[in-house]
């Protein structure tokens, strides 16, 4: 039989040859993954689930902790946002009447302050328990003697002023950037709707530190979704209305003595809240 032309000796550079092409083929693909895996990894976010929390019940999944406080998280919670300390208040002359083109829309706060607040008869409230940012544009209400959604009952009437309050019923959302960017979109539709209405965005009320420190809702999170609504009204240009600092300690909690549940108000907090709108206005 013939013998092989390279001998032992000489197969040896071969070999080590074929040895570092195989490593440095793996290294450029392990490359290229890792830089796929970079560019891509900002598309992960997860939605809300389609079970989301109620007035008395949050989501199942519980929030994280938000970030570190921030100058507009400060902002939110001291009114000292462009946007957040209207400058003007009710004259005394007009009294209740002011409320008589305005709407409010929101959860069961704004139903408790319907019933409570001593708002005046006759002013419309579109308020439903469990209303969030994801059901408000079409979350049915009644009209007259019609169920129409609330877009639709706001392009039936000439209102001048808009009242919204929406926040504690998406605490427990995985994601607080899907929660901003739906309320932003809903106020586009409020826009469309009511073109030469004043919008007031209000700040979500704060919960007591009982609640806050047993639950997701925690007033932590009520701070950081109300930095995100500062800058969504500078956006939008809509008017932030801190209606927080009417009802909270000195501490940001709602106090004991406020609620009888932790999240909702007792009458003589209503009326704060009322009375903190009256004095806290811009001209349209």
């Amino acid at each position: 039989m013939g013998k092989s032309v390279f001998g032992r000796e000489d197969r040896k550079p071969l070999v080590k040859n074929i040895v570092v092409g195989i490593i440095g083929a793996a290294l450029c693909v392990w490359g290229i993954v890792a830089l796929f895996a970079v560019l891509n990894g900002d598309r992960l976010e997860t939605a809300p689930g389609s079970s989301l929390a109620s007035d008395t019940q949050a989501s199942s999944a519980p929030a994280t902790d938000p970030p570190p406080t921030t100058a507009s998280t400060t902002a939110a919670t001291t009114g000292t946002a462009e946007s957040a300390d209207p400058p003007g208040s009710v004259p005394p002359e007009a009294g209740d009447a002011y409320f008589n083109d305005a709407v409010f829309i929101g959860d069961s706060r704004t139903e408790g302050l319907m019933i409570y607040g001593k708002m005046p008869e006759g002013t419309t409230f579109y308020a439903v328990k469990g209303l969030n940012v994801n059901t408000a544009a079409t979350a049915q209400i009644q009209d007259g003697e019609e169920q129409v959604t609330i877009l639709e009952g706001l392009k039936r009437h000439a209102f001048k002023k808009v009242y919204v309050m929406l926040g504690v019923n998406e605490l427990g959302w995985a994601s607080e950037n899907t929660f901003i960017a739906r309320y932003g979109s809903l106020l586009d539709g409020i826009r469309e709707a009511v073109p030469d209405a004043v919008i007031y965005v209000q700040s979500i009320l704060p919960v007591s530190k009982e609640k806050s420190d047993s639950s997701v809702y925690t007033n932590s999170r009520i701070q950081l979704y109300n930095s995100l609504i500062v800058q969504m009204c500078e956006e939008k240009g809509a008017v932030y209305l801190n209606v927080a600092e009417a009802v909270q300690d000195e501490s940001g909690a709602l106090p004991a003595e406020a609620t009888v549940d932790g999240i909702h108000l007792k009458r003589p907090y209503y009326e704060k809240w009322k009375d903190y709108i009256m004095t806290h206005t811009v001209s349209g």
